[in-house]
């Protein structure tokens, strides 16, 4: 024991002076920066300064974690900021290009903000010449995040889609090399871009299309992820939308669709999870579209193109619409347009120069008030044909043929005309006289 009071009196001094220069250098490392903070955090912050290093695979989550973030005082002194006090614009890699674009906002004040680009890990992976009149002049080049981007300057050659050609194509099914987004460089100008894209289950994001392209035939056709279309109000040139995003079960969004458009056949066809259709109100070129919300069974709102001639099964069996819109006074043919619409229940007009109404209303079992009708159409076997179950539909307007139109109902009796039942011998249109 007296050896240990020795040694400790022996070390005693030393021991001290060890003692006061760690909590010196305690004060230094961690103590007199609290304070610091403490004293910098009274003034208030009146921007951030934000750093990230980090490279991120797609698929991987953002973090505040890896975000370092400073706060700059009134007092011009700066203080760290907890990861508790602020908030990210996203959590997920950008589907496409070299960085995402990260907004870190404060809690306390959303309008300190900062926007701090994290780089992505996209590797080159292959390449497909695909420019014409020079093959070179374009490539599609597919990156390790599952980007399709397409690369360098002109139009881009034309692909036999029976015989599979397109050369991106052949990995839609490689779960190391799919095809997750798609994008294009400014300078890329194709003309037509049909089928390009069909059949590829594993594209979700399409960041832009090109403004030069005149055709989408089937672009997008049973592409089951994509969740949005992408913009085409700049394609001013764009022609011929038929099939663009048919079978797109996943589809959510769709985008304007501009005036230049003439065919939109099937374009949204068996989208079942779209609820509002795209905005046509400008779509002053679409004369067919043909189909072109057929099943689309969640839709509960849509418009109407003004010009429109043909809209043949334009809505069947969307058999959540409950209105029916206003149909423009262009149109000739409204086939099975509402064929199958078990929902639907506000009925408007149908204009003078429609010629075909087959199986129209055919089955719309809620159909209830009055329809006016100002045709006089040539074919009408089924216009009205199981509809108004338990409602009740009065014909009404310049028609003619409104007996004739009644009685497709199959003597059902809550179909009347003017407010009384049909005649019942008027079951044809040899049977009207019918004045210009």
């Amino acid at each position: 024991m007296n050896n240990l009071k020795e040694l400790f009196h022996m070390f005693k001094k030393p021991l001290i002076v060890l003692l006061v220069v760690g909590i010196i250098y305690g004060g230094i490392k961690y103590i007199i920066p609290a304070v610091q903070n403490a004293g910098a955090s009274k003034t208030p912050i009146v921007s951030i300064t934000v750093k990230n290093n980090k490279i991120y695979t797609q698929g991987s989550r953002i973090s505040k974690k890896d975000f370092k973030i400073t706060a700059i005082h009134k007092s011009g002194k700066k203080s760290n900021v907890s990861s508790d006090d602020f908030i990210l614009s996203t959590n997920k890699p950008a589907l496409t290009g070299r960085t995402t674009a990260v907004k870190v906002s404060l809690k306390s004040s959303s309008d300190i903000n900062a926007v701090v680009k994290v780089k992505n890990k996209r590797e080159k992976i292959m390449s497909f010449n695909c420019g014409s009149p020079s093959s070179k002049d374009v490539q599609a080049v597919l990156y390790s995040n599952g980007e399709l981007c397409f690369e360098g300057n002109g139009d881009v050659l034309e692909f036999d889609d029976d015989n599979n050609d397109f050369p991106w194509k052949n990995f839609e099914s490689d779960d190391k090399n799919s095809i997750v987004s798609v994008s294009f460089e400014n300078s890329v100008a194709p003309t037509s871009m049909d089928n390009w894209f069909s059949d590829i289950e594993t594209l979700e994001y399409v960041k832009n299309i090109p403004v030069s392209v005149e055709s989408m035939s089937g672009t997008f056709e049973n592409c089951i992820l994509l969740k949005k279309t992408p913009s085409v109000s700049a394609c001013k040139n764009l022609l011929n939308m038929t099939d663009a995003y048919n079978g797109c079960i996943a589809l959510e969004y769709a985008s304007k669709i501009p005036k230049s458009v003439k065919n939109t056949t099937r374009a949204f066809s068996e989208c079942t999870e779209l609820q509002t259709g795209a905005d046509l109100t400008r779509a002053e070129g679409i004369t067919t579209s043909t189909g072109m919300y057929n099943d689309c069974k969640k839709m509960t709102k849509t418009t109407m193109p003004p010009n429109v001639k043909i809209i043949d099964e334009m809505y069947e069996g969307c058999i959540n619409l409950k209105e029916m819109p206003e149909i423009p006074g262009t149109v000739i043919s409204m086939e099975s347009t509402y064929s199958g619409d078990v929902s639907l229940n506000s009925l408007t007009i149908i204009p003078k120069n429609v010629e075909n109404v087959v199986n129209c209303f055919q089955g719309c079992q809620k159909a209830a008030g009055i329809l006016w009708v100002d045709a006089n159409p040539s074919d009408y076997n089924g216009f009205i044909s199981d509809a108004a179950v338990a409602t009740t539909v009065d014909l009404q307007g310049n028609s003619q043929m409104l007996d004739v139109l009644a009685n497709t109902s199959d003597e059902n009796v809550n179909i009347t005309v003017n407010g009384n039942a049909p005649n019942k011998e008027l079951t044809n249109a040899y049977d009207v006289e019918i004045e210009d």
